[in-house]
């Protein structure tokens, strides 16, 4: 196993994805279902294209 495989045990250093992230709040299931859903019943007009559920962290 690679140096890259194995766990040392410590939390890296600088933030975590969820402190980087503009609403503090890790993706669920359920976030991206309430997106799938709107798209398929509320937003018939929209076709092609690629939809970020990131929490803002792609801003």
């Amino acid at each position: 196993m690679t140096a890259l495989g194995r766990s040392s045990g410590r939390r890296p250093k600088g933030k975590s994805s969820i402190e980087r992230t503009p609403l503090r709040h890790r993706c669920t299931p359920e976030d991206i279902a309430e997106t799938i859903v709107y798209l398929g019943f509320a937003a018939p007009m929209i076709t092609g294209q690629s939809i970020v559920i990131d929490g803002g962290l792609t801003l």
